[in-house]
């Protein structure tokens, strides 16, 4: 039979994750709910830990790690699992140094015609490593969908505010 692959939110990191379980476990479980199968999770259990850089055994109970290697597991399970469409915000990548760069060496790579990569970020030089594409929102309306260098631009600019009531007001915040 074939898995549907969904979607995973970065900010979500070990959500879903239940403490009484071991950490192999809790991998597996992840990884099938994301769209693997049981025979790809629990082969790829300990390539994930080792990802999270979790010094912790696969056989420790998860109650005993800290929230911080919790979140380590989720986001490494999440990046294995390859998601239809992985969203993040500009946490972006948890734990270590060596994490998030491995993170987002691996995010890089997901774009393509069956997976999506959703950043939500003002931050430039993350936007560039990461993405072809800009959607600007202003006010919850989308004021220009295309070309990321062009949306940088458009982002940057001192922009009106998308109330009609307002027109020619400058707003001096951003978005």
């Amino acid at each position: 039979y074939k898995t549907h692959q969904g979607a995973y939110g970065e900010s979500e990191g070990g959500a879903g994750f239940f403490g009484d379980l071991s950490v192999r476990d809790n991998i597996i479980r992840n990884a099938v709910l994301m769209g693997m199968s049981w025979r790809q999770a629990e082969t790829l259990a300990p390539e994930i830990a080792r990802f999270a850089g979790i010094p912790a055994s696969l056989d420790e109970i998860l109650r005993t790690l800290s929230r911080a290697d919790t979140r380590c597991i989720g986001y490494a399970t999440a990046l294995h699992a390859q998601p239809t469409l992985f969203v993040a915000d500009e946490e972006l990548v948890v734990g270590p140094s060596s994490l998030r760069e491995a993170g987002l060496e691996r995010m890089a790579s997901f774009p393509d015609d069956n997976h999506a990569l959703l950043v939500a970020t003002n931050k430039a030089n993350l936007l560039r490593r990461l993405c072809t594409r800009a959607i600007v929102l202003e006010n919850g309306r989308v004021t220009f969908d295309g070309d990321l260098e062009v949306g940088l631009a458009h982002f940057r600019r001192p922009h009106r505010t998308a109330d009609p009531d307002d027109a020619g007001d400058q707003d001096e915040g951003s978005t």
